[in-house]
């Protein structure tokens, strides 16, 4: 009898571990950054599509700095890297490590200048024509879309801490689009 309970205990004692170890779906889920899990940072990407009009996306809210001064909500985040797509073909990405992070883009007569502070964080996009309010529309809180007519954009710019990583001018035609990965 008594070898018997052992062998129990030590079944059970097999079972058990075997089931702390095991992954389970939701144990996978926790870690997955697109299901918000905290193993992973979560990217909350900035999108700035070429077009008319042109759309400034973020996963984050939209705050208002000042009339030509748009920024995600969230001032925990930092700019992890920046990627250009044009025509399909994709420059970079341009990895950052909590380093400050610039790119201007010239759309028609517009100019955005995306910033951070040294540290990457704080991320605001600066309107150089006029104020958001006059060249750009709130389509919901997450996204802005340009109403000053049919331009494309014809330069892109990315520095970090100040040095240059793509001075790119661009022809008209085509699409392009910058993604600035945004994640705590």
């Amino acid at each position: 009898m008594r070898m018997r309970n052992i062998t129990l205990v030590g079944f059970f004692t097999v079972l058990l571990a075997a089931s702390f170890s095991a992954r389970s779906p939701d144990r996978e889920a926790a870690r997955d950054p697109e299901v918000g899990g905290m193993g992973m940072l979560q990217d909350d990407p900035i999108t700035i599509s070429d077009g008319s009009p042109l759309t400034l996306h973020s996963r984050l809210p939209w705050v208002v700095h000042g009339p030509a001064e748009v920024g995600p909500a969230d001032k925990l985040h930092s700019v992890t890297s920046v990627s250009v797509v044009v025509n399909g073909q994709q420059l970079g990405p341009f990895p950052f490590n909590k380093q400050q992070c610039e790119v201007d883009i010239i759309w028609g007569p517009v100019t955005l200048a995306v910033t951070t502070n040294p540290q990457g964080r704080a991320l605001r996009v600066k309107t150089t024509l006029g104020t958001f309010a006059k060249d750009f529309v709130a389509k919901d809180q997450n996204t802005y879309e340009s109403n000053t007519g049919q331009h494309f954009i014809s330069r892109v710019t990315v520095k970090q801490n100040g040095s240059v990583r793509l001075d790119q001018p661009w022809p008209q035609s085509g699409t392009k689009e910058i993604t600035i990965h945004y994640a705590p």
